[in-house]
């Protein structure tokens, strides 16, 4: 196969661009119901029946997991779990509380904040068997291994019930999100949309955090049930 030119590169670049705005406007003004290659590239200011995104991206799901992963909220994220490489202290218990904090609140943004990704994840949680929900979780996964190896190192054998709080905090973001903003309802009395009710919510994770280590110390008498 032949290297391509910096033209032809250039080219791919601008396309590229435009199709992750078309997505974009898409997302925004029709819904992601209407989120088809068609309409994608339509928006875009190209042909319906052009094969860019395939040959750009893959498929639409990847297209859809690189609108999500060149986002500033995933960047956000990332600047949250991702160690800096000059950090030389040993993590505590302290610091990785205060990460996890910062991860809840910016998990909760990242849905909260942006119009798009609220659509991409009712696309998630309401289209069967789409590929979208299978990519985002190894990205996420893979963002998250650096503090759920500190988690490992801090916690040991009771590492395990720390991990599940975490993912029960995460987890209850989709569902929580979906119902206040897609359903137009409370979930167990909260609006997260209402920011006494959102610092309440917020408070909520915090006193899991703080729970955490008695919480752990249950973690072999339930396993053992």
């Amino acid at each position: 196969m032949e290297a391509k030119t910096t033209q032809q590169l250039v080219k791919d670049t601008n396309y590229r661009a435009r199709l992750l705005g078309g997505l974009s406007q898409v997302l925004l003004h029709e819904g992601f119901r209407k989120l088809t290659p068609a309409r994608i590239l339509m928006a875009a200011g190209e042909s319906p029946n052009s094969n860019k995104i395939r040959q750009l991206f893959g498929s639409l799901d990847r297209l859809m997991m690189a609108f999500i992963k060149e986002s500033p909220g995933w960047y956000q994220l990332n600047q949250i779990l991702t160690l800096p490489a000059s950090n030389t202290e040993a993590p505590n218990k302290q610091t990785l509380q205060s990460r996890l904090k910062q991860l809840y609140h910016a998990y909760y943004q990242f849905f909260m904040a942006s119009a798009e990704m609220r659509e991409l994840l009712y696309f998630g949680l309401t289209k069967p068997r789409n590929k979208l929900k299978i990519l985002f979780t190894i990205a996420r996964e893979e963002a998250l291994t650096p503090l759920l190896s500190q988690v490992d190192q801090l916690y040991g054998h009771q590492a395990p019930s720390i991990k599940a709080q975490i993912g029960s905090i995460l987890g209850a973001s989709h569902i929580i999100v979906y119902h206040t903003y897609y359903n137009g309802s409370p979930f167990c009395g909260l609006d997260i949309r209402n920011p006494t009710d959102y610092a309440v919510l917020m408070g909520g994770a915090e006193w899991l955090m703080i729970e955490g280590d008695y919480v752990s110390l249950r973690h072999e008498e339930f396993a053992g049930r």
